[in-house]
């Protein structure tokens, strides 16, 4: 026996017809009815309870005819104010799936049917009303649908997007469909299943690259795009609409990566003096053709370098190819001092993949730094040990400054200076003994920084006869 479905959306409370003057009417004050009935014979399964004798078979069927025209009547309101059970009140109604069941209740307390399971959980309920009467008390069925939330694939790659669902009526009446999410924000359709057809819409971005295996015989259906590119970066939606109209979705968002070409790296050819107000350019490190954005860490000696103000500044900038891939380059400056003359620089490139991160790096660069003077040292190379008339002494003077505009001299106390760190004095005689002075002077602050040596020119030693 099947139900018309405004049966199953109304439910009326028992003998409280007088109580709805028109189909605009609700239902008002809540009655209580008493009933009597005497049984003879238990019902077989199945079956409804047979009525009092004092009601006669025309009654019964009158009384049926009436309930389900006031059903169909009355029942967009009278479902959700009045509730079919023992009394009839306001405010409360039960439900299995949508539908409430109120309806078996009454025919319950009018003897013709068995107990629906009233108090009982709503699926007890509903299996309850259909061992009795032979139809769903819901027409709609529970869909279930999980898929994973990214699918993540190499650009040119083939991506596999897969959805797992369950459907409770289920494979044969299922329509599915694939979508995806425009930049926009609109769905556009790519794909419709149902059991007698399969098409893949046409005019859109994956119309040649799109295909989808599974027939959802096992609750499994595989959307396959092939050479995926940059712009196949997107949301797709999943959709399977059940025959009884129970509906599921599953999104997944499908992201594309681009491994990027090997880093390289450029130090400044020119030296950095110390004196330098404002941060110098130390290099620049350059990653090209990656997706997503790779990422770019400056080093020193194996240490990270973070940005400081007025100290150091590291300044990216980023380059989106004419094919959607970018290049990132980074300049590094910063104030320089002498202990950065061994310093090693170098840049660590890091970048994503799919189900991870990796990283390279760039070879290490070396700077020349320009700092002035703090120590002079000035000494005889030659000869070694004592010096005698006639000898070619030769003057050495070392500074630990490195600067292009320093100037270097040595001077005798008699006033004879050479402009050169070497100073060589041949066939010396006892006027070339005294004090030499090696003399570093920086250009840029005019700072001086002295260092000296005595030398002793012993007379000649006679020949001996």
């Amino acid at each position: 026996m099947s139900a018309p479905a405004s049966f199953l959306r109304c439910t009326a409370a028992p003998l409280c017809l007088s109580q709805f003057s028109r189909r605009t009417s609700r239902c008002q004050t809540p009655c209580t009815h008493t009933h009597t009935h005497t049984h003879t014979h238990p019902p077989r399964h199945g079956q409804l309870y047979s009525r009092p004798t004092t009601m006669a078979a025309r009654d019964t069927s009158f009384l049926l005819i009436g309930l389900l025209v006031l059903f169909h009547t009355w029942g967009g309101e009278c479902s959700r104010t009045c509730l079919i059970r023992d009394t009839c009140h306001s405010g409360g109604w039960t439900e299995v799936g949508g539908k409430n069941v109120g309806v078996l209740n009454y025919l319950y307390t009018m003897g013709m049917v068995r107990d629906p399971g009233r108090g009982k959980p709503l699926v007890l309920q509903r299996r309850i009303m259909e061992e009795q009467w032979g139809y769903y008390a819901a027409s709609w069925a529970n869909v279930e649908v999980n898929m994973e939330d990214r699918v993540e694939v190499y650009r040119g790659e083939m991506a596999q997007i897969a959805c797992m669902f369950i459907s409770s009526d289920g494979v044969g009446g299922n329509v599915i469909q694939w979508f995806y999410v425009k930049r926009t924000g609109e769905k556009q359709r790519i794909y419709y299943q149902d059991s007698a057809n399969k098409v893949v819409d046409k005019g859109t971005p994956f119309t040649d690259r799109i295909s989808v295996n599974g027939t959802g015989a096992v609750g499994e259906i595989v959307l396959t795009v092939s050479n995926v590119q940059l712009d196949d970066e997107l949301e797709f939606i999943f959709v399977i609409k059940a025959l009884t109209d129970g509906t599921g979705e599953g999104r997944t968002k499908l992201k594309v990566f681009e491994t990027p070409g090997s880093p390289t790296i450029e130090g400044v050819q020119t030296g950095i003096s110390v004196h330098e107000e404002n941060p110098s350019k130390i290099g620049t490190c350059e990653v090209k053709n990656g997706y997503p954005k790779p990422n770019i860490t400056w080093y020193r000696n194996k240490t990270p370098i973070r940005a400081a103000q007025d100290v150091v500044k590291v300044v990216p900038s980023i380059t989106t190819e004419s094919s959607g891939l970018y290049s990132v380059k980074s300049e590094l400056s910063m104030k320089v001092m002498k202990e950065d003359k061994d310093d090693l620089f170098y840049c660590e490139v890091t970048y994503f993949v799919p189900g991870g991160l990796r990283m390279t790096e760039t070879s290490p660069i070396n700077i020349t730094v320009f700092y002035p003077s703090t120590a002079v040292s000035l000494w005889v190379e030659s000869p070694k040990g004592k010096i005698k008339e006639g000898d070619s002494i030769e003057l050495h003077c070392h500074v630990d400054g490195n600067k292009l505009s320093s100037i270097i001299s040595i001077s005798h106390e008699d006033g004879s200076s050479w402009e050169n760190k070497t100073v060589v004095l041949e066939n010396v005689s006892r006027l070339n003994s005294g004090v030499y002075t090696c003399t570093s002077t920086d250009t840029d602050t005019w700072d001086v920084v002295l260092g000296n040596t005595t030398v002793f020119v012993n007379c000649k030693e006679p020949a001996q006869i």
